[in-house]
């Protein structure tokens, strides 16, 4: 009997010393934590850790008043450092942002009284991975007779363009607004905001249930322990990854495919050159499912009146404020590539292509409604893609977004797209 006694308290002891020293090791070197199990560690010791790994945080952000009903909008404070992870080469890991919280060089200054072309959207209009000065934002300054000032921000859609529009670029009396959208995700990120809103939970104030002993315990535990979350979060992925099938955490709908069961790798092919792997990682896997769902008629119709009711308030606010309103189009990475891509699902082959042109139908019939200008920067990346080849790359390999080279493709075809314009207007 004692003997089993001592047994279980030198096994006791052993696991807490253990956990102790892991614990001591977490807390001493963060960065061996993966990006991908410290999304799910709980907000305190989350926003923690990204605070030293240098990564954005919500303690970077302010939150942002709407008059829409969307859920939080939160941009970043005024000169905030915006640290990056990524495993491309050459890319920018570090920018600071300026006295507004968005991403300009120096000489496209807020301050000015009034500013020609505002610029909206989300990590394909910020300085993700490029500098301030390499954006297609900055381009249009350097390359055009207008003054220029960029409200992109990362990890937002269309109706987050528009708040953000309202408070920052309304008062500076453009003469263009360039909306640009992003064939990979502003589908989903108007889907999501849709389900926020006619969400009755997100209506109706609900108090909190009593938290019992054993709840606090376990939130004081989950709070301030790194190996705690880091086990829960090593569970937690074990269990997605096991799933049969997933429900999207901010829509009722069921997915097409389990996000373990897609595979959006894809190489690009040149010739007799090796090919180019892109998405190594397997990541975006919701363009996947937006496009299965909407070739399924699975997509609640009533996303598509939320597009719709968000490009009708542009349209009013152009009216209103006597700006151009151009609605842009950029391509996700395989679709510029259309040429080369050859994806290791063949599956889609053809849903890709299908899904990108399907969106560019949708943005042309809602720019022909509202008197928009719609500029497509997809054939003009294509071509592009065909000229540079292998030795020039538009996006990068893992993070997929526009390299330097990319955003001065679509930096050239909007100013061409505006200097003709103008040149219209002036007739």
């Amino acid at each position: 009997m004692h003997q089993t006694i001592r047994t279980g308290i030198k096994l006791l002891f052993s696991v807490l010393l253990t956990l102790a020293l892991i614990e001591v090791g977490l807390r001493l070197f963060p960065m061996v934590i993966p990006l991908e199990l410290l999304v799910n560690f709980e907000q305190t010791p989350r926003a923690q850790i990204a605070r030293r790994l240098g990564l954005p945080t919500k303690w970077d952000t302010v939150t942002l008043p709407r008059d829409d009903n969307g859920p939080e909008l939160r941009i970043f404070k005024p000169y905030s450092r915006i640290n990056t992870r990524i495993k491309d080469t050459h890319t920018t890991n570090s920018v600071v942002l300026d006295e507004q919280g968005f991403c300009n060089p120096p000489e496209n200054s807020y301050r000015r009284p009034a500013i020609d072309i505002i610029t909206l959207g989300d990590s394909f209009t910020f300085c993700h991975a490029v500098q301030p000065e390499q954006t297609w934002s900055a381009y249009l300054g350097q390359h055009t007779p207008y003054s220029v000032y960029n409200l992109g921000k990362i990890a937002i859609g269309i109706h987050e363009y528009l708040q953000i529009f309202k408070h920052f670029g309304l008062q500076k009396s453009p003469k263009f607004v360039v909306l640009n959208v992003y064939e990979g995700n502003d589908l989903r990120d108007a889907a999501n905001n849709y389900y926020y809103q006619t969400d009755p939970a997100h209506q109706t104030p609900v108090l909190p249930p009593a938290v019992t002993p054993l709840q606090t315990v376990k939130n004081t535990l989950f709070e301030h322990s790194y190996s705690a979350n880091l086990a829960a979060a090593w569970i937690t992925t074990l269990q997605k990854s096991s799933a049969n099938d997933q429900t999207d955490r901010r829509s009722p709908e069921k997915k097409h495919s389990a996000r373990n069961d897609i595979n959006f790798q894809y190489s690009l092919v040149f010739n007799d050159q090796p090919p180019i792997p892109f998405n190594p990682e397997n990541t975006d896997l919701d363009e996947v499912q937006y496009a299965q769902r909407l070739y399924n008629e699975e997509l609640d119709p009533g996303i598509f009146w939320s597009i719709d009711q968000a490009f009708k308030e542009f349209a009013k606010l152009a009216e209103q404020h006597h700006f151009t309103p151009i609605i842009t189009y950029t391509p996700s990475a395989h679709t510029a590539y259309a040429d080369n891509v050859l994806f290791e699902d063949p599956n889609l082959t053809n849903l890709m292509p299908w899904f990108s042109r399907e969106q560019r139908a949708f943005l042309q019939k809602e720019a022909a409604k509202y008197g928009f200008v719609f500029v497509d920067h997809t054939p003009a990346l294509q071509t592009a893609a065909r000229a540079g080849g292998p030795d020039s790359l538009l996006y990068y390999r893992y993070d997929l977004h526009l390299t330097p080279a990319g955003h001065a493709v679509v930096g050239q075809n909007i100013s061409r797209a505006i200097t003709e314009l103008a040149a219209t207007q002036q007739k």
